[in-house]
Parts: structure tokens; C-alpha cells; sequence
């Protein structure tokens, strides 16, 4: 697998079908405004992950498997933007992390972690310059932060990550 770039504005497009919270709407705005001025509005690749296994659709990118989710395959990112939230109403924790590995057994190489716990709860990371990931990226969720025991569906979450060559 690769990279599959596309132009920022059909990524910011694809932002604009989740319904994001105001602060979230401002943040990825300005995040975007930033791209188009200082970055010469690169290409940029969208990836949607969910908590759900059941959906054929919605399996092949689910977080809640045994060695997380990795979308690109074994290439070198940027992650500029990591947006996620809670669908459900399970009130565990769960800690959603961008890993930099192939898979998520090395949980030492989280880069990024955000927790979301109740229902509607979220988080949202911005690099506008990015975070480079230069094994691969992977996406999981854990029960605890740092552990191995994968998130359960409705209590893993939903979301994106915005990435660059």
C-alpha cells in the first residue's frame, strides 16, 4: 500500500461530512487556511476509522482489532490533523493512539494519544506542520493508555487523520 493523495480541497470536503463541534469546525478551518497559504495547498490523504467490526463496509477500517488499524502501509507520513469521538454510550476510557510501526504491539512508538470516555465525547489534534511518522501509521485503541487491551466497539470511537507525503 501507499499513500493515496488527493487535492486538500476534496479532503477538506470530506471533513465537512462529520458533524464536528464548533471548536473542532474553527480548529480544521484555520487549519486548511494555513495549508492553502503557507504549504501552497498540497495534496493530502484522508483516513476515516471507526470502532465498528460488523459492517462490511466499515470493518477494513477498524480500530478495535487485535493489531490496530494501519492504513498506509509501511510508509513514511505527515499527520497534521487527528480528530476523534466517541459514538457510543459504553463510559469506558479508551485511548486512541497514532502509532509509528506497522502494527500496535510497540505501544513505546504512540506518538499521539487522546482519551475520549463518555458518550459524545471527543478530542482534536492540529500539527500544521506536521508529525512525521516514519515507519508507518498505525491506529488503536486501548483500554488504558500504554496497554495492550484493545477498546471495545461503542467505546473505541470514530474518526480521521489528515496526512501528507
Amino acid at each position: 500500500m501507499a499513500l493515496t493523495l488527493e487535492s486538500a480541497g476534496k479532503v477538506r470536503q470530506k471533513c465537512k461530512t462529520y458533524s464536528l463541534p464548533p471548536y473542532a469546525f474553527a480548529a480544521i478551518k484555520a487549519f486548511f487556511s494555513y495549508w492553502a497559504s503557507n504549504k501552497g495547498n498540497a495534496d493530502l490523504q484522508f483516513i476515516p476509522f471507526t470502532d465498528y467490526t460488523t459492517s462490511a463496509t466499515l470493518a477494513p477500517h477498524s480500530i478495535v482489532q487485535a493489531t490496530g488499524y494501519s492504513p498506509i502501509g509501511g510508509v513514511t507520513s505527515t499527520v497534521h490533523v487527528f480528530y476523534a469521538y466517541n459514538t457510543g454510550s459504553a463510559g469506558t476510557d479508551s485511548f486512541i493512539s497514532l502509532i509509528n510501526s506497522t502494527t500496535n504491539t510497540n505501544v513505546d512508538l504512540a506518538f499521539i494519544t487522546g482519551m475520549i470516555s463518555t458518550d459524545l465525547d471527543n478530542f482534536l489534534f492540529v500539527y500544521p506542520d506536521g508529525m512525521v511518522f516514519g515507519t508507518d501509521l498505525t491506529i488503536s485503541a486501548a483500554t488504558t493508555n500504554g496497554g495492550q487491551t484493545e477498546s471495545g466497539v461503542n467505546a473505541a470511537g470514530d474518526g480521521f487523520v489528515i496526512v501528507s507525503a
